[in-house]
């Protein structure tokens, strides 16, 4: 009898420790959480601070006073056009200031623009039809388009690929991570070439313009599809963020130029979204009991949804391989939730799955892409190249910087010259001069409201806009002088007088987007909650600091990149528009 009542009494003890161990673990995890959290949410506020301002002064490009000049860096084949302001662009900053007045000084109008905006979240129906009849009109407007620079490439190499079968592919054997991109490609010039083989021998160039417009059409299918996966995925989070986050997608992305440019920017869209709802899933779920205590219904659904993360995850990663910073920023978050006990129950399994999942994906992918088109990886640029190009002029594409990389024959040389290039670059930098630089370059991967959407779309022999965007004399509107389509290309036309208002509206709704990301940063730093209770914010902007982060050091320049990130970029604005509420008690209480 006395040794049962020890052998339970031993057991009992073991019990205790056993939960002061897990507790002890969760404290860390709440304490190192908590200043985590606190460090995060700071940071991010003065990079959000910076942000606005670099949105706010971009009008300065858009309307300076100086005289138009145009010059080209021998270095960098990128032209800058600057243009003196415009009558119509006068009259949309003079409509823009009036609104702006109003809604500052009159409680009736500001009332009315809240309700208007309100109308149009609660009516996303509606919002949707009108976005596709202004998409049909944009695609109608400046047909036959014709892409440049890379992704004309992806047209060029299908249908090479589909008339001589193993032809070697110069492009992707130095730029490899564009292969996912050409197989999707791929499969529209092949259709057309069993429907009409002689399409493709006789004429090249109408090729092009057919598969061109068929993309077009898949890429608004995409951009449409990605509107309506984000504004999904961010509902169970907050119903009327997830309304802001939908209309501002809708203006920013699915009312631009950027639906009749397929690339990776956009194609890449869906895969990242996809791979954010499978995590904001997980800390939905987090703080469910530890896997030992699970049926097994429970573990294979565990194992499951983390297999599908890697597997999404390699696909947005094979479209775009800075895709997977998000999931960087995911592993860090989830470990430190994890801290204790359940570092072995759930951190552990969760990334074997994970990296599983992203095999499972990425092993047979990089087979299809080598059996369709010939090419050679090992003559690719390394990610020193981007490192290098990064730190010069704008810190975007540069042909110099290029040449000379490419000249090295192996990889490792390559990689030899890149690393000797930017030791030089950052000794003749200094600390203080790279900060400098950094700041520069910071302002031209964040400013442009447009993303740069006028940079990859060109017509042949373009009568109407500068090159970057313009309209040839074989587009039916343009030659038969189609009013009002006429005044829809002076609109979106990159170098005509009305395309200012273009500009002025999207760098204004822009400027609403960062504004909301600002007010988000604000009110988790005022919070300073648990990061238990704040993971998944905490998560996306880790996220997003770590995207903004990789285009600063690597090769950026342009807003266009930034698109990889807009998911994130509009999760984040959404929930700061949408929880204003909760900012307001913060700093009536100092929360």
């Amino acid at each position: 009898m006395n040794q049962q009542f020890i052998n339970r009494e031993n057991v009992m003890v073991e019990k205790t420790q056993m939960k002061s161990r897990g507790s002890h673990g969760t404290a860390l995890s709440e304490s190192i959480g908590r200043r985590a959290s606190i460090i995060l949410f700071a940071f991010i506020t003065g990079v959000f601070v910076w942000w606005l301002y670099c949105a706010v002064s971009y009008f300065g490009s858009i309307i300076p006073a100086d005289e138009i000049s145009i010059k080209a860096n021998s270095d960098d084949p990128v032209i800058e056009q600057h243009r003196i302001l415009t009558g119509p662009g006068a009259v949309t900053i003079a409509i823009c200031v009036a609104i702006a007045t109003a809604l500052l000084f009159s409680a009736r109008f500001r009332a009315r623009v809240v309700s208007w905006i309100r109308f149009l979240a609660n009516h996303r129906r509606i919002v949707f039809i009108a976005m596709l009849c202004w998409q049909m009109v944009i695609l109608a407007c400046f047909i036959p388009a014709h892409l440049r620079y890379d992704a004309r490439a992806a047209q060029t190499s299908s249908i090479n690929a589909v008339l001589t079968p193993g032809v070697f592919d110069n492009y992707l054997s130095t730029y490899p991570n564009n292969a996912f991109l050409y197989l999707i490609e791929y499969i529209p010039t092949r259709i057309l070439y069993l429907l009409s083989g002689p399409i493709l021998i006789e004429n090249k160039l109408r090729a092009v313009t057919i598969i061109v417009f068929c993309m077009q059409l898949i890429n608004i299918v995409i951009v449409d599809t990605s509107i309506l996966f984000l504004e999904k995925t961010i509902r169970p989070i907050s119903e009327r963020a997830s309304r802001y986050a939908y209309l501002f997608m809708a203006l920013l992305l699915g009312c631009s130029t950027w639906i009749i440019c397929p690339y990776t920017d956009t194609f890449s869209l869906p895969l990242s979204i996809w791979m954010i709802s499978l995590m904001v899933k997980v800390f939905n779920k987090s703080k469910e009991r530890h896997i030992d205590a699970w049926r097994i219904k429970e573990i294979v659904g565990f194992v499951a949804h983390f297999l599908l993360i890697g597997v999404s995850t390699s696909l947005a990663y094979a479209m775009k391989p800075s895709s997977v910073i998000p999931l960087i920023a995911f592993v860090i978050v989830w470990f430190v939730l994890c801290l204790g006990k359940s570092i072995l129950t759930k951190f552990i399994p969760s990334i074997l799955a994970i990296i599983i999942g992203f095999g499972i994906v990425a092993m047979p992918l990089q087979v299809a892409e080598h059996t369709v088109f010939n090419y050679d990886s090992s003559r690719s640029v390394p990610m020193t190249h981007y490192l290098m190009m990064g730190m010069k002029d704008h810190g975007r594409y540069n042909e110099a910087d290029y040449r000379a990389t490419v000249a090295r024959p192996t990889i490792e040389e390559k990689e030899q010259y890149n690393l000797s290039v930017i030791g030089q670059r950052l000794e003749d930098f200094g600390p203080i001069g790279y900060f400098s630089f950094l700041l520069k370059k910071s302002y031209y991967n964040s400013a442009d409201g447009s993303f740069g959407d006028n940079s990859y779309l060109t017509v042949l022999n373009g009568q109407k806009g500068t090159g970057w965007v313009a309209v040839g004399e074989k587009n039916p509107i343009h030659s038969h002088n189609i009013v009002p389509f006429v005044w829809v290309q002076d609109f979106l036309a990159d170098g005509e007088d009305a395309h200012q208002i273009y500009e002025i509206i999207m760098q204004a709704i822009y400027i609403l987007l960062v504004l909301g990301m600002l007010l988000f940063s604000v009110r988790l730093y005022l919070a300073k909650a648990k990061l238990s209770d704040i993971a998944l914010e905490a998560w996306i902007a880790l996220s997003l600091l770590g995207g903004y982060a990789f285009l600063l050091i690597f090769e950026g320049g342009r807003t266009r990149y930034l698109l990889q990130f807009l998911p994130l970029m509009l999760f984040i604005s959404a929930l700061g528009w949408g929880r204003r509420s909760q900012l307001k008690s913060c700093l009536r209480f100092g929360e």
